[in-house]
């Protein structure tokens, strides 16, 4: 990961009111055994993991030892392991969820299509990503995004099979009215590439009225609440 990445982790760690709006997403797929998918420095596992066991994967090793040191003895974070395509507990997960992870891997539809086998049957993946390809930025290029999601992918990614697992996308929610205008204003126009901690600091103020934009569904957003269900 690029510096502007590392930094970008440490000041989003700090933005808590963020961080639990994110999870509120995730929360209604959640099971009785949960992975988490790109686990960072287990910014995410910490919240979840107050109500839920996880089994968090990180492909960065530094990350990794991290997460591990940090849930060393919490008996609702598994020992965190690396590639999620090396993991063949083949029909043995509730929930597969991510947050800006999907966006960072070239071939994401592989990693659903491995993701499918991991659940069980009607359980779910469900993926945090950010939203339309007009928004991508000098800073979205920077931190090693691929892509912003948008309707297109909802139709690339709208039925995967694998091995006789099935995922069907369900749901595709935009959030995060005021950040798309801002995202749109700072990082696009202005050409900004680098996130601040009173950007964080902002963004955590607005998340009350962030949630009541949220509910008014419309086809817009800084991001996409993407989820597939297991049908077969």
């Amino acid at each position: 990961m690029a510096g502007a990445g590392w930094a970008t982790l440490e000041t989003l760690e700090a933005a808590e009111a963020h961080n639990r709006w994110i999870v509120d997403f995730f929360r209604p797929y959640l099971g009785a055994d949960n992975l988490e998918l790109g686990a960072g420095r287990g910014t995410l596992v910490e919240l979840v993991a107050e109500t839920h066991t996880v089994v968090p994967f990180e492909i960065s090793e530094p990350q990794r030892k991290l997460v591990e040191e940090r849930f060393a003895g919490n008996s609702r974070v598994a020992p965190c392991r690396a590639n999620i395509l090396d993991c063949h507990d083949w029909s043995s997960f509730d929930c597969i969820y991510s947050a800006n992870v999907l966006e960072h891997i070239e071939d994401d539809r592989l990693v659903l299509a491995h993701s499918a086998r991991l659940l069980r049957e009607g359980a779910w993946c469900v993926a945090f990503v950010p939203a339309h390809r007009a928004l991508y930025s000098k800073f979205d290029k920077m931190i090693g995004h691929f892509r912003r999601y948008d309707r297109s992918d909802c139709r690339r990614l709208a039925r995967i099979e694998s091995e006789g697992a099935v995922l069907e996308l369900r749901t595709a929610q935009y959030v995060n009215i005021p950040g798309a205008f801002g995202w749109a204003l700072i990082m696009r126009l202005l050409g900004r590439t680098s996130i601040s901690r009173r950007d964080a600091d902002i963004v955590g103020r607005l998340v009350p009225v962030i949630k009541v934009l949220d509910r008014l569904r419309l086809p817009f957003g800084q991001s996409v609440v993407l989820a597939w269900q297991r049908s077969i």
